[in-house]
């Protein structure tokens, strides 16, 4: 048959859905809610007192939180020490203890440190614990966190939020105007620092002049050369003896053991960056017995150190002085004394 024109069969076509876009998310926890705080502000906490953060500092000197608590920052630490004060505005009476606040620390290498320690009411011997009256209130209140020696601590966490508010958590932006953080100072402070907030890992020392170490201040007293017969121990040949004697201060309420030989680092350093380390153990000034004291808060103890040196010229170029502040070879930031000119 001619003509016949079959019509062509058309595919139905199918409707396109829109494609989903995959999702984009971060793991972890959301930041906690919170507001900004700002020094000498009065805040009432959640289920607690009044609070303010009347002010900030830097410090390298050791701390006591407690009867048993002393914050000693190593070499690479500081310490930032916040002065606190609260006051009850219940109608019924206010228990506060020593962690009655807590904190957390935002250094410069963004790591967050739960700092929490010990409060303490400037003057006594152990950590607060004091129930405020109705409208009663405790000034005078210090705590402390440990923070890398190097650079500011930007950010400080109240880890309580303010009542009336969703806040978990208090931020204090440190550093800025409504925040200052009184610097560190000489010559504790590192000059290339103009914010005064890195603190030396060695400090330039002078003789006479006292310094915090670990749980002791410290003062070298005097240095001078003598050839006689120390204990069992006489000057090697063509030596003779740099013997400094020291003051030590214990500004721990703990007793602390003077362990002779691994109480403090003492070591010469030479032109070349030799060290002649002293491994002895430390003497009576007056005697040759070992000092062998357990010093009460406040007490002082005089000693004395020697190192073999060459019998003419200059003993070394430095000496440097620190303390071991615990049992894994931790010490304090050094105090260095120039010698090149002692003869």
């Amino acid at each position: 048959m001619t003509g016949l024109i079959i019509p062509t069969a058309h595919a139905a076509v199918a409707k396109k859905h829109p494609v989903k876009k995959p999702v984009v998310g971060t793991r972890g926890t959301h930041q906690m809610a919170g507001g900004e705080g700002v020094l000498g502000e009065t805040y009432t906490l959640k289920e607690g007192p009044n609070f303010t953060l009347v002010s900030a500092e830097y410090s390298v000197a050791r701390i006591n939180l407690s009867a048993g608590s002393v914050l000693v920052p190593k070499a690479d630490e500081k310490l930032l020490v916040l002065h606190l004060r609260a006051k009850n505005p219940r109608k019924d009476d206010l228990y506060l203890g020593g962690t009655f606040v807590g904190f957390q620390t935002v250094a410069m290498d963004g790591k967050t440190r739960d700092d929490s320690e010990y409060i303490i009411h400037s003057g006594d011997k152990d950590s607060l614990a004091v129930t405020l009256k109705p409208g009663q209130g405790i000034d005078d209140l210090v705590t402390a966190c440990i923070v890398p020696a190097a650079g500011p601590v930007p950010k400080l966490i109240l880890t309580k939020g303010r009542e009336g508010t969703n806040e978990e958590v208090t931020r204090y932006s440190l550093g800025t105007a409504q925040n200052p953080v009184k610097p560190l100072p000489a010559p504790i402070a590192d000059p290339a620092d103009p914010k005064g907030a890195t603190a030396l890992t060695s400090v330039p020392a002078v003789i006479g002049q006292t310094y915090p170490a670990g749980f002791f201040d410290i003062t070298l007293d005097s240095l001078a050369f003598s050839t006689d017969k120390i204990g069992e121990n006489d000057p090697p040949e063509g030596k003779r003896w740099l013997v400094g004697v020291m003051t030590l201060k214990n500004q721990s309420f703990q007793h602390v053991y003077i362990s002779a030989a691994n109480a403090f680092s003492i070591f010469l350093k030479d032109e070349d960056g030799d060290k002649t380390t002293f491994s002895d153990y430390l003497r009576h000034v007056k005697t040759d017995d070992n000092t062998d004291n357990s010093p009460e808060y406040g007490e002082t103890v005089r000693t004395r150190f020697f190192l073999a040196v060459p019998k003419d010229g200059a003993p070394g170029k430095t000496l440097s002085i620190a303390e071991s502040v615990d049992n894994s070879g931790g010490v304090s930031r050094a105090y260095v004394y120039d010698i090149s000119g002692l003869k």
